[in-house]
């Protein structure tokens, strides 16, 4: 039994096999979605203010609720509400900021089905970059994968950005960029 089967049959789930042709067929999904955005036929990211959004989105409950209790802040119910709210507020930022780009509806749609798993993947490669779970020996190896995966992922998504502004915007490398999107 592989470690994914296990991670659901403690969720309780009983069809492995269904989860998993779902995942994959959402990943289908997203790789479409990426070629589209890098072909310009629907906006995944307008700017990089968009962008900082949808990371912004995935780093709060990470800040909050990983490193506040590393530095003893005990995190409560109303910590849980501001997040909560703060999230809300965020993620209808990111929803107006995907209908405003794209002029199709189901474009937009598609968009943002496609945008938010795709920061939260970018998000979780900086986690395990910075906060590696291993042994010591496994975490030079797996630092080294992940440094690998991010330098391979961040001209993806530089690549799904439509206007290079904002105040997110790594101006050092969009300036000295030979290519253009």
């Amino acid at each position: 039994m592989s470690y994914f089967d296990e991670f659901l049959t403690q969720l309780g789930v009983t069809n492995h096999d269904a989860v998993k042709y779902a995942l994959l067929s959402y990943l289908v999904v997203i790789i479409i979605g990426i070629f589209l955005g890098a072909y310009k036929k629907i906006v995944i990211y307008n700017d990089f203010n968009d962008m900082g959004v949808c990371l912004l989105l995935f780093l709060i409950p990470v800040i909050v609720f990983i490193t506040l209790p590393l530095f003893g802040i005990q995190v409560d119910k109303t910590i849980n509400y501001i997040v909560a709210g703060l999230e809300s507020i965020l993620l209808i930022i990111v929803g107006i900021n995907t209908f405003k780009g794209n002029s199709n509806i189901l474009a937009a749609l598609y968009s943002f089905i496609v945008k938010l798993p795709l920061a939260l993947f970018f998000v979780l490669l900086v986690i395990d970059l910075f906060i590696p779970s291993y042994s010591k020996r496994r975490r030079s190896s797996n630092r080294g994968l992940t440094f690998l995966l991010l330098l391979i992922y961040s001209p993806i998504l530089l690549a799904l950005v439509k206007e290079k502004k904002g105040v997110f915007a790594p101006n050092f490398l969009i300036n000295r960029a030979r290519f253009h999107y």
